[in-house]
């Protein structure tokens, strides 16, 4: 698990919205 996978899993857990953690990630939800 590299560092973006967890900020990544990180935003998840804090948004509880795998939507929002994408947006704040700046990536897109495949």
């Amino acid at each position: 698990m590299n560092l973006k996978q967890i900020r990544y899993a990180l935003a998840v857990a804090e948004e509880q919205s795998f939507t929002r953690a994408a947006q704040r990630c700046h990536t897109v939800q495949s």
